[in-house]
């Protein structure tokens, strides 16, 4: 019996507050980055290390293996076991110090995150037909940019009320409850019930079988590098524009986190919402309308972003930044959907994780870590506002990501559907 439309979308709702809890957790370190490089005496470097590599370490080795858990052992209670992980693990930061010690609780972090994102795109796809997916996917990226808005907001006001410690400790503890709730209320669905019979049966592959069959479906594989670098972009300037709008605009956390959150959550959430909508009405004329137009957003992007950096007024930055992350969220939805509906049955997760760990590795490890070495570089060179130009270079990379969307879009026949062919 297929579930009512309401506790889809309820348990769409729940999914998206896993994601937005993943992504405050996650994102709450970029506002609180200047107090902590001054009480840990720390380097640009390092920072981006925490930022970015720290995460993704932990998360790149733990994603596929708990991406094959996911595709047998019920997705629930993986999910809720992830989210108690790593909401012990962001309250484990507020404990930290010294760099080694803050290093270590960032990894044990995406060491939880690694295990829900990949399970909770599967669900997904269990509770909405292929043609209501890219919309699905949508709302759930909604997590991404509201999550990672209430992160910079909610991290610069309880700083200002408990410090950068108390500030970790406090988001940590709402995570614990959901995850209680979330295993109570969301039911495991049937796999693959809005899909085609034969796809259903399919033996469950090796892990060897699962790597082939992943690298040989070329628009999944192109998509996640679109996406790396997509998140390349996005994650060097969620993790530092606090600290660019503290060092050439004069504000304190509270104020940074305060003006860039609201913007990356309302932005991101219309993005997210546009992108999943618009992708599902191009995709039923042609399949690969839907990588084109991530494209396209991928490259509007890079004028809006880089004006926002190079403006020494705060309205022009912020209007900027306001098209900015519009433009960087539309790609979220459609490509989650795309996985989705390219992916065998049997491997969903596995292949959410596969992408996911491109996207990690490209974009949350080396993202804010190549930018600040980049700044620390160009700083021991006699470079004024080192910081500024070491966004701009990252946000130009980003420009490698359209053109691996366009590689998806050339190789997507419009009549594949991979995901209901039995061989697979």
């Amino acid at each position: 019996m297929q579930p009512s439309k309401a506790y889809r979308n309820y348990v769409l709702f729940m999914l998206l507050l896993v994601y937005l809890f993943s992504l405050i957790d996650r994102q709450i370190l970029a506002v609180l980055i200047e107090p902590i490089r001054t009480d840990l005496n720390l380097s640009d470097t390092e920072i981006g290390l925490l930022s970015g590599l720290a995460f993704g370490l932990l998360y790149a080795t733990m994603a596929v293996p708990l991406s094959r858990l996911g595709d047998r052992w019920s997705r629930r209670s993986l999910i809720g076991i992830c989210l108690a992980a790593w909401s012990v693990s962001t309250g484990l930061c507020g404990a930290a110090n010294s760099f080694l010690h803050l290093f270590a609780a960032r990894v044990a972090v995406g060491t939880g995150e690694a295990g829900a994102g990949p399970s909770s795109q599967s669900l997904i796809a269990d509770y909405f037909p292929p043609e209501r997916r890219a919309t699905a996917m949508g709302i759930y990226s909604m997590g991404i940019f509201v999550g990672a808005g209430l992160g910079l907001a909610l991290g610069g006001w309880l700083a200002s009320l408990y410090g950068w410690r108390g500030a970790f400790v406090a988001v940590a503890i709402p995570g614990l409850l959901l995850s209680l709730l979330f295993r109570l209320t969301v039911r495991e669905p049937v796999r693959g019930q809005f899909d085609a019979p034969a796809a259903t049966d399919a033996v469950q592959p090796s892990f060897t079988q699962s790597f082939a069959i992943f690298w040989r479906i070329k628009p999944l594989v192109f998509a996640g590098f679109g996406l790396g670098f997509s998140v390349f972009a996005v994650q060097s300037l969620l993790n530092w524009l606090p600290s660019f709008m503290a060092r050439y605009h004069g504000m304190n956390p509270m104020e940074a986190g305060g003006k860039i959150g609201p913007i990356v959550a309302i932005m991101g959430t219309i993005g997210v919402v546009s992108g999943g909508l618009v992708s599902d009405r191009l995709s039923r004329r042609d399949r690969r309308n839907s990588p084109r137009m991530m494209a396209l957003a991928t490259v509007l992007m890079v004028p809006a972003a880089i004006t926002a950096l190079l403006s020494e007024s705060q309205t022009m930055l912020l209007g900027a930044l306001a098209v900015t992350f519009f433009l960087t969220a539309v790609v979220s939805g459609p490509t989650f959907g795309l996985i989705q509906n390219l992916a065998p049955i049997s491997l969903r997760a596995f292949s959410a994780a596969m992408v996911g760990l491109i996207a990690v590795l490209l974009g949350n490890a080396l993202g804010p870590f190549l930018t600040g070495l980049m700044s620390d570089v160009l700083a021991s060179q006699g470079v004024e506002q080192s910081l500024r130009w070491s966004m701009v270079v990252s946000i130009c990379l980003s420009g490698l990501g359209a053109l691996s969307y366009l590689q998806a879009a050339a190789r997507l026949d419009a009549e594949e559907v991979f995901s209901s062919q039995p061989g697979f």
